[in-house]
């Protein structure tokens, strides 16, 4: 499997493109079809952890990417195994923040783009966060938003943020 060219563009654009990473995401990236229904729902990451709560594998489940939409929902799964790439072999933090990023990540490339469509459906997006019953994800949008306000393309910075302010909303 192979990102587009497009998606590693987007990722370079921000300085968060690594080649043994990307290489590594890419052999752990499972494509799939995000117009069948029975297939959209398996979009997202998994992270194997042992008993010692070391990190011993990365799987991303992520769309072909065929539209803007698809590219969107793609750079959110890449951003959690970026987040998660540097834990491999390590003791991963239980507490770790993990919907900020990709939420802000989003909110970028939304930003980046002039497409009605696509804020149609980011918008759809948040308002089905906000509507459910996931802390997570709502504490997810509430740092994504106080991120954004101060976003340099300096990721480990964000990072260092998005846990500060995660401890806040707990």
């Amino acid at each position: 499997m192979k990102y587009s060219d497009d998606l590693i563009n987007f990722f370079k654009r921000h300085g968060m493109y690594d080649e043994i990473m990307f290489d590594y995401l890419q052999c752990k990236s499972i494509m799939i079809d995000f117009r069948d229904p029975d297939q959209k729902i398996l979009v997202g990451s998994a992270r194997a952890i042992d008993r010692d709560n070391r990190l011993r594998d990365i799987i991303l489940v992520m769309p072909f990417i065929y539209d803007k939409e698809t590219m969107l929902v793609s750079i959110n799964t890449l951003v959690h195994g970026i987040e998660a790439f540097p834990y491999l072999g390590k003791h991963f933090p239980k507490d770790y923040p993990t919907e900020a990023l990709p939420l802000l990540y989003e909110k970028i490339y939304l930003e980046e783009q002039a497409d009605n469509s696509l804020r149609s459906f980011a918008k759809r997006l948040d308002d089905m966060i906000r509507e459910s019953d996931d802390k997570k994800y709502k504490i997810g949008l509430l740092i994504r938003d106080e991120l954004f306000k101060e976003y340099d393309f300096n990721m480990k910075k964000m990072q260092n943020k998005a846990k500060k302010l995660s401890r806040k909303y707990r």
